[in-house]
Protein backbone atom coordinates (compact mmCIF):
# COMPACT_ATOMS: atom_id res chain seq x y z
CA UNK A 1 0.00 0.00 0.00
CA UNK A 2 3.20 2.21 0.58
CA UNK A 3 6.13 3.13 -1.94
CA UNK A 4 8.85 2.77 0.74
CA UNK A 5 11.90 5.42 -0.10
CA UNK A 6 15.41 4.01 -1.87
CA UNK A 7 18.10 5.71 -1.62
CA UNK A 8 21.67 4.94 -3.56
CA UNK A 9 23.26 3.92 -0.19
CA UNK A 10 20.62 0.65 0.18
CA UNK A 11 20.66 0.32 -3.45
CA UNK A 12 24.44 -0.13 -2.39
CA UNK A 13 24.33 -2.58 0.89
CA UNK A 14 24.14 -6.07 0.76
CA UNK A 15 20.56 -7.82 -0.39
CA UNK A 16 19.52 -9.30 2.81
CA UNK A 17 20.16 -5.65 4.81
CA UNK A 18 18.10 -4.29 1.55
CA UNK A 19 15.56 -6.86 2.41
CA UNK A 20 15.59 -6.48 6.27
CA UNK A 21 15.29 -2.72 5.62
CA UNK A 22 11.98 -3.23 4.44
CA UNK A 23 10.89 -4.83 7.37
CA UNK A 24 11.80 -2.44 10.22
CA UNK A 25 8.53 -0.41 8.91
CA UNK A 26 6.78 -2.67 10.85
CA UNK A 27 8.53 -1.97 13.67
CA UNK A 28 11.78 -2.91 15.26
CA UNK A 29 13.04 -5.62 14.47
CA UNK A 30 16.48 -5.59 16.13
CA UNK A 31 19.71 -6.05 14.97
CA UNK A 32 20.53 -8.11 11.58
CA UNK A 33 21.65 -11.95 12.72
CA UNK A 34 23.66 -13.86 9.68
CA UNK A 35 20.69 -15.93 8.00
CA UNK A 36 20.74 -19.80 9.56
CA UNK A 37 19.63 -23.07 7.78
CA UNK A 38 18.11 -25.51 10.31
CA UNK A 39 18.57 -28.91 8.71
CA UNK A 40 15.73 -31.01 9.64
CA UNK A 41 16.22 -34.73 11.25
CA UNK A 42 15.22 -36.79 8.04
CA UNK A 43 16.90 -34.68 5.46
CA UNK A 44 19.86 -34.93 7.88
CA UNK A 45 19.80 -38.71 7.96
CA UNK A 46 18.72 -38.99 3.84
CA UNK A 47 22.17 -37.23 3.27
CA UNK A 48 23.90 -39.63 5.67
CA UNK A 49 22.60 -42.38 4.14
CA UNK A 50 23.54 -41.21 0.88
CA UNK A 51 27.33 -40.58 1.95
CA UNK A 52 27.12 -44.00 2.90
CA UNK A 53 25.82 -45.06 -0.44
CA UNK A 54 28.88 -42.90 -2.22
CA UNK A 55 31.47 -44.56 0.29
CA UNK A 56 32.08 -41.31 2.05
CA UNK A 57 32.75 -41.24 5.87
CA UNK A 58 33.86 -38.98 8.38
CA UNK A 59 37.54 -39.17 7.77
CA UNK A 60 37.03 -38.20 4.16
CA UNK A 61 37.73 -34.42 3.85
CA UNK A 62 34.23 -33.82 1.22
CA UNK A 63 34.13 -31.27 -0.88
CA UNK A 64 31.60 -29.97 -2.87
CA UNK A 65 31.69 -28.21 -6.31
CA UNK A 66 29.03 -26.46 -8.40
CA UNK A 67 29.86 -25.58 -11.21
CA UNK A 68 26.64 -23.96 -12.98
CA UNK A 69 24.27 -21.24 -12.74
CA UNK A 70 20.30 -20.90 -13.65
CA UNK A 71 20.89 -17.34 -14.15
CA UNK A 72 23.18 -17.86 -17.27
CA UNK A 73 26.64 -18.79 -18.03
CA UNK A 74 28.24 -14.86 -17.60
CA UNK A 75 28.53 -15.87 -13.53
CA UNK A 76 30.17 -19.29 -14.10
CA UNK A 77 34.02 -19.71 -13.97
CA UNK A 78 35.01 -22.06 -17.45
CA UNK A 79 34.26 -25.51 -16.99
CA UNK A 80 37.39 -26.88 -17.91
CA UNK A 81 39.40 -24.92 -14.95
CA UNK A 82 36.63 -26.72 -12.32
CA UNK A 83 37.54 -29.79 -13.84
CA UNK A 84 41.39 -28.86 -13.34
CA UNK A 85 40.72 -27.68 -9.52
CA UNK A 86 38.72 -30.87 -9.38
CA UNK A 87 41.37 -33.32 -10.28
CA UNK A 88 44.26 -31.93 -8.25
CA UNK A 89 42.10 -32.23 -4.89
CA UNK A 90 41.10 -35.84 -5.90
CA UNK A 91 44.76 -36.31 -6.12
CA UNK A 92 44.91 -36.57 -2.41
CA UNK A 93 43.31 -39.47 -1.28
CA UNK A 94 41.67 -38.18 1.62
CA UNK A 95 39.73 -35.80 -0.79
CA UNK A 96 36.41 -37.17 -1.61
CA UNK A 97 34.08 -34.53 -4.35
CA UNK A 98 30.28 -34.10 -5.09
CA UNK A 99 29.00 -32.24 -7.83
CA UNK A 100 26.23 -30.30 -6.95
CA UNK A 101 23.66 -28.37 -9.15
CA UNK A 102 20.13 -27.94 -10.57
CA UNK A 103 18.23 -30.15 -13.16
CA UNK A 104 19.21 -27.47 -16.14
CA UNK A 105 22.60 -27.94 -15.27
CA UNK A 106 22.43 -31.90 -15.32
CA UNK A 107 24.76 -31.85 -18.65
CA UNK A 108 27.82 -29.85 -17.61
CA UNK A 109 27.56 -32.13 -14.34
CA UNK A 110 27.72 -34.76 -16.43
CA UNK A 111 30.22 -33.80 -18.77
CA UNK A 112 32.64 -33.22 -15.45
CA UNK A 113 31.40 -36.05 -14.13
CA UNK A 114 32.90 -38.36 -17.01
CA UNK A 115 35.75 -36.06 -17.30
CA UNK A 116 37.10 -36.56 -13.59
CA UNK A 117 36.61 -40.48 -14.94
CA UNK A 118 33.91 -40.54 -12.33
CA UNK A 119 35.73 -39.74 -9.60
CA UNK A 120 32.93 -37.80 -8.29
CA UNK A 121 29.42 -38.56 -7.01
CA UNK A 122 26.70 -36.31 -8.11
CA UNK A 123 23.69 -34.42 -6.65
CA UNK A 124 21.71 -33.00 -9.47
CA UNK A 125 18.33 -31.41 -9.09
CA UNK A 126 18.02 -32.75 -5.45
CA UNK A 127 15.06 -30.88 -3.06
CA UNK A 128 16.22 -27.95 -1.89
CA UNK A 129 16.62 -29.10 1.71
CA UNK A 130 18.64 -32.41 1.02
CA UNK A 131 20.59 -30.52 -0.90
CA UNK A 132 20.92 -28.53 2.41
CA UNK A 133 22.01 -31.73 4.33
CA UNK A 134 24.80 -32.74 1.76
CA UNK A 135 25.83 -29.07 1.77
CA UNK A 136 25.70 -29.06 5.74
CA UNK A 137 27.63 -32.49 5.24
CA UNK A 138 30.35 -31.03 3.52
CA UNK A 139 33.54 -29.36 4.76
CA UNK A 140 33.91 -27.20 1.74
CA UNK A 141 31.70 -25.59 -1.07
CA UNK A 142 33.03 -24.30 -4.43
CA UNK A 143 31.11 -22.12 -6.20
CA UNK A 144 29.71 -19.32 -9.06
CA UNK A 145 27.86 -17.25 -7.51
CA UNK A 146 24.26 -19.12 -7.11
CA UNK A 147 21.12 -20.17 -4.33
CA UNK A 148 23.53 -23.15 -3.04
CA UNK A 149 26.16 -20.72 -1.96
CA UNK A 150 23.79 -18.85 -0.09
CA UNK A 151 22.45 -22.68 1.41
CA UNK A 152 25.57 -23.46 2.18
CA UNK A 153 26.86 -20.21 4.06
CA UNK A 154 23.45 -20.71 5.84
CA UNK A 155 24.23 -24.37 6.81
CA UNK A 156 27.23 -23.47 8.25
CA UNK A 157 29.49 -24.86 5.61
CA UNK A 158 32.65 -23.03 4.36
CA UNK A 159 31.91 -21.56 1.34
CA UNK A 160 34.23 -20.18 -1.65
CA UNK A 161 32.71 -18.53 -4.20
CA UNK A 162 33.93 -16.90 -7.72
CA UNK A 163 32.70 -13.80 -8.47
CA UNK A 164 32.44 -12.12 -12.00
CA UNK A 165 29.51 -10.64 -13.85
CA UNK A 166 27.56 -9.73 -10.28
CA UNK A 167 28.40 -7.80 -7.40
CA UNK A 168 29.58 -8.92 -4.18
CA UNK A 169 29.12 -6.22 -2.42
CA UNK A 170 25.15 -7.07 -2.41
CA UNK A 171 25.15 -11.19 -3.10
CA UNK A 172 28.14 -12.36 -1.62
CA UNK A 173 27.53 -15.46 1.09
CA UNK A 174 26.70 -14.36 4.41
CA UNK A 175 29.44 -16.36 7.46
CA UNK A 176 32.22 -16.24 8.70
CA UNK A 177 33.89 -19.08 6.88
CA UNK A 178 32.90 -17.21 3.45
CA UNK A 179 35.59 -16.30 1.09
CA UNK A 180 35.20 -14.49 -2.28
CA UNK A 181 37.64 -14.54 -5.55
CA UNK A 182 36.86 -11.84 -7.30
CA UNK A 183 39.48 -10.06 -10.32
CA UNK A 184 38.27 -6.46 -11.09
CA UNK A 185 37.85 -5.55 -14.64
CA UNK A 186 36.19 -2.00 -16.13
CA UNK A 187 33.04 -3.56 -16.87
CA UNK A 188 31.83 -5.98 -14.18
CA UNK A 189 29.50 -6.17 -12.01
CA UNK A 190 27.71 -5.84 -15.64
CA UNK A 191 24.91 -8.09 -14.01
CA UNK A 192 24.17 -9.71 -17.67
CA UNK A 193 23.27 -13.45 -18.33
CA UNK A 194 25.94 -13.68 -21.01
CA UNK A 195 28.93 -11.70 -21.70
CA UNK A 196 29.68 -9.88 -24.46
CA UNK A 197 32.75 -9.54 -24.84
CA UNK A 198 36.00 -11.69 -24.14
CA UNK A 199 34.35 -13.00 -20.25
CA UNK A 200 37.52 -11.56 -18.43
CA UNK A 201 36.31 -11.02 -15.25
CA UNK A 202 36.29 -15.14 -15.26
CA UNK A 203 38.81 -16.11 -17.48
CA UNK A 204 41.04 -13.97 -14.99
CA UNK A 205 40.95 -16.45 -12.53
CA UNK A 206 43.38 -18.86 -12.60
CA UNK A 207 43.37 -22.47 -11.49
CA UNK A 208 46.43 -21.43 -9.35
CA UNK A 209 44.96 -19.47 -7.74
CA UNK A 210 41.55 -20.45 -6.67
CA UNK A 211 43.38 -23.68 -5.30
CA UNK A 212 45.62 -21.83 -3.51
CA UNK A 213 42.33 -20.14 -1.59
CA UNK A 214 40.96 -24.06 -1.31
CA UNK A 215 43.93 -25.15 0.12
CA UNK A 216 44.09 -22.47 2.69
CA UNK A 217 41.00 -23.01 3.66
CA UNK A 218 40.92 -26.44 3.99
CA UNK A 219 43.87 -26.13 6.38
CA UNK A 220 41.81 -23.85 8.57
CA UNK A 221 39.15 -26.44 8.63
CA UNK A 222 41.43 -29.30 9.35
CA UNK A 223 43.03 -27.23 12.04
CA UNK A 224 39.57 -26.32 13.79
CA UNK A 225 38.47 -30.02 13.53
CA UNK A 226 41.47 -31.54 15.21
CA UNK A 227 41.23 -28.94 18.16
CA UNK A 228 37.52 -29.86 18.38
CA UNK A 229 38.45 -33.48 18.55
CA UNK A 230 41.57 -32.63 20.98
CA UNK A 231 38.66 -30.98 23.10
CA UNK A 232 36.29 -33.97 23.90
CA UNK A 233 37.06 -36.84 26.24
CA UNK A 234 37.55 -39.47 23.42
CA UNK A 235 39.96 -37.05 21.87
CA UNK A 236 41.70 -36.43 25.10
CA UNK A 237 41.54 -40.61 25.92
CA UNK A 238 43.07 -41.48 22.54
CA UNK A 239 45.51 -38.43 22.93
CA UNK A 240 46.97 -40.48 25.84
Amino acid sequence: THALPETAQLLRCHQADYYYHLAQYLGDCGARELPRLHIGGDDAAWAESYCDEAGFTRNHALIAINPGSTYGPAKCWPPGRYIELARRLISSPRNRLLLVGGADNARLIEYMFLSLNRRAACAVGKDLMRLAALLKRCGLLITNDTGPMHMAAAAGTPVIALFGSTDPVTTSPLGPDSRVIRRQTDCSPCLRRRCPRDHHCMEALSVDEVEAVVLEQMSSYEDERRNRLAATPMGTSSGA
